[in-house]
């Protein structure tokens, strides 16, 4: 594109030198001219006709000069198409005048408007191909990083897929979840982003997360006053509809303890309502920690639907089966703990 618009200028020059070229004869002629022009008038006309070809004469010089600026700007352009590569690769090494040169070359304006003691002001970025680009200029740029366009858009999009919190972190794996959290509701207008299960931390990226899961299995997932989700719930409504034991219900919501569990069948249910073969799980349990503890037990639990048939191994469990676990649980009130 850049070659295409050189040629276009050569045509211009050639136009403009032509049109130039021509005032400059007829001015050349009016001068001869005056000489042998004996009425008054007639000179103040031949003057005026002179002055006017004198202010095209400067019109033209100076559209020539404009276009020599042109055409200088979009030399360097060609030369920086060539370059691009490098220049991305060494921008950190160029000098200020050498980055301001490449910046003016693609930006058409900037945009700024203060926006009280919140923030120092909204900038707007114009590009001269008419897209643009909007980020927040902070007090504190050290403290502060910059949200890029596309981790917006990203966010944006995970937030209106209803994403979770592990796949949100996941994709902007260089912000922490406060920083997320904070735009977040920026992007939805109101501070009233919610998302469940929630096992990382505020201060934790992605990958602290990860060193935590790995470091601690399945402990780090733990979702401790973590609003519970609708799919939770539905899994939790049909367990009690189909009177589940306590571990087949816990087996179902493995990041939830017994404790949160139990709450939650109370609000549900009300205070009486009887657990089948209750009494394996620790009010601060999973059913992880229960397998941990109690391996033997939990190994030869039967899948539901199946407690007639041998005793099987859990598909959440890893090992092999065991021998047979012992006497069953009578059922107990919720409500006496």
């Amino acid at each position: 594109m850049l070659a295409n618009t050189a040629e276009d200028f050569a045509a211009e020059r050639r136009l403009l030198n032509h049109q130039l070229q021509v005032i400059n004869q007829k001015m050349q002629s009016l001068l001869t001219n005056f000489s042998f022009v004996p009425s008054q008038s007639l000179l103040q006309a031949l003057e005026q006709e002179h002055l006017n070809y004198e202010n095209e004469q400067h019109r033209l010089e100076e559209k020539l000069a404009d276009l020599g600026r042109r055409q200088e700007r979009q030399d360097s352009l060609i030369e920086l198409a060539k370059q691009a590569e490098t220049v991305l690769a060494t921008w950190n090494d160029m000098n200020l005048n050498d980055q301001r040169t490449v910046a003016n070359a693609f930006i058409k304006r900037i945009v700024v408007q203060p926006r009280g003691t919140k923030r120092v002001a909204d900038v707007e970025i114009q590009w001269r191909d008419n897209s643009s680009d909007t980020f927040i200029m902070p007090y504190r740029a050290d403290k502060w990083v910059l949200w890029m366009p596309h981790e917006v858009e990203s966010l944006t999009e995970l937030i209106n897929q209803g994403a979770g919190q592990v796949e949100i972190a996941a994709a902007l794996p260089d912000r922490n979840w406060h920083a997320i959290r904070i735009k977040a509701y920026e992007i939805i207008g109101k501070r009233s982003f919610h998302t469940s299960p929630k096992p990382i931390r505020d201060e934790e990226k992605y990958g602290d997360y990860l060193v935590r899961l790995e470091r601690d299995g399945e402990k780090a997932n733990r979702t401790y006053g973590n609003r519970w989700r609708k799919d939770e719930l539905e899994t939790l409504e049909e367990l009690l509809n189909c009177t589940a034991t306590q571990l087949e219900i816990s087996a179902a919501l493995p990041v939830r303890s017994w404790e949160a569990i139990r709450k939650k069948i109370l609000q549900l249910r009300g205070p009486g309502i009887e657990i089948p073969d209750s009494g394996h799980l620790e009010d601060g349990e999973t059913i992880t920690d229960y397998a941990s503890r109690c391996p033997e037990t939990a190994a030869t639990m039967p899948l539901r639907g199946e407690e007639n048939s041998e005793p099987q191994t859990p598909s959440w469990l890893p090992w092999p089966p065991r021998p047979a676990w012992g006497s069953a649980h009578p059922p107990s009130p919720l409500g006496s703990g």
